[in-house]
This record gives structure tokens, sequence and C-alpha cells, in this order.
């Protein structure tokens, strides 16, 4: 797994640092209804296709499971993210 620190503000807006190094490599935009969240990716990547994801939060983590995607590569073969608080 690679580490990553993924920002999700309050805009509608996420930025994605791959290695949690410090720089962001992505950044897109997302809208939330309910227990879908559907992102999209407007910079940094070649794919700006929306993905729509079911998502679980808890007090620890974000789980991401997807529902349909245009960008086959976001959420690794099983379609799953999970992401712990920091």
């Amino acid at each position: 797994m690679t580490p990553l620190a993924v920002t999700i503000a309050d805009n509608g807006t996420y930025a994605v640092d791959f290695g949690a190094d410090g720089t962001v490599e992505t950044r897109g935009k997302y809208t939330l209804d309910k227990d879908k969240l559907t992102i999209q990716d407007t910079e940094g990547t070649d794919c700006t296709a929306q993905g729509v994801y079911t998502i679980m939060v808890d007090e620890k983590n974000l789980t991401m499971t997807r529902v349909s995607d245009g960008c086959p590569n976001r959420g690794g073969p099983e379609g799953v993210m999970k992401m712990e608080r920091g």
C-alpha cells in the first residue's frame, strides 16, 4: 500500500498527496448525497471521469466502496479505499 494524505474541504474539493510527502499530486471536486460520494479529479491525472462510491465513516476511518467509476484504476482492483483519520 502507498501511504497517502487526503484533504477534503467543505467547499466540495479535495487534494491527494501520494506518498504523504507534502506534495499534492491530484486535485478534484466532490458531491455528497447521503451515503453516496461522487468524485471527479480535475488536476494531476489523465482520467477526469466521475466515480460514485458508497461511504462509511466511523471515529477512525473513511471507507469508500466503488459503485461505478469511469477511471478504472481508481480504488484499486477491489474498488475499496480505506483512509484513517489523521
